[in-house]
């Protein structure tokens, strides 16, 4: 089962400002300049009112996408810029929501656009509701298959480690201690998010903070592998 966190801030463009109260709910790192997106964990939305995030928490999931848009009239003629001539057309805004929540949900959507979309593709999970005056979406883009865990290798993880932190792999070792790699938080927290991106893996704040070595966080990237 797929499960997303949704937090909402009552001001204009606060939807960094939501994904920092959202994933600190969430277990995850709570520094919104650690995520780059299209994020496989994480997506925002704004309006000149409110901003919106959406994390997700737990499931076999790909990518997390979120968009609210406030009532407002659409044209039918702008219709064909999103959606199929076979797809419904009866409530365009909500199905614009949809296809820009399945946008961003999709890890590789840089040489696409919406109508490269379809809402009932079953690659992809959604689900629409009425919220402040508008509709919001939330899709996750469905996993394929687990990376199998023998590809989280001490190797793999001491490469993506020291391409990170521009250290030495050859002064990475399965005893070296995670505090005594990063400099400073923000670049912890890139870190980790590089990792869990690289393998697809999701786990809480409070699980990270039982690890201490470098073994340890291949255990962990390991036994939390979508």
């Amino acid at each position: 089962m797929i499960r997303v966190l949704v937090a909402t801030v009552n001001r204009p463009r606060a939807g960094r400002h939501a994904l920092r109260i959202a994933a600190a709910v969430a277990g995850l790192p709570g520094d919104p300049a650690g995520y780059r997106f299209p994020h496989p964990r994480a997506s925002v939305t704004h309006t000149d009112q409110v901003g919106v995030a959406a994390v997700l928490v737990a499931g076999p999931a790909a990518g997390v996408g979120v968009d609210l848009e406030h009532d407002q009239p659409v044209r039918p003629a702008t219709a064909r810029f999103y959606l199929h001539d076979d797809e419904p057309h009866d409530d365009l805004l909500r199905l614009w929501t949809v296809k820009e929540a399945m946008f961003k949900a999709d890890p590789a959507n840089a040489t696409r656009t919406l109508r490269d979309y379809r809402a009932d593709d079953p690659a992809y999970q959604h689900v629409s509701a009425r919220h402040l005056g508008g509709w919001l979406t939330v899709a996750a883009r469905l996993a394929r298959e687990p990376m199998p865990t023998n590809t989280i290798s001490f190797e793999t993880v001491a490469s993506r480690v020291a391409g990170v932190l521009r250290v030495p792999e050859t002064d990475l070792t399965p005893q070296t201690l995670i505090k005594d790699l990063a400099a400073d938080s923000f670049m912890m927290v890139e870190m980790i998010v590089d990792l869990q991106e690289e393998f697809d893996a999701v786990f809480t704040q409070a699980r990270l903070r039982e690890v201490d070595s470098l073994s340890e966080l291949v255990e962990l990237l390991q036994e939390s592998a979508a």
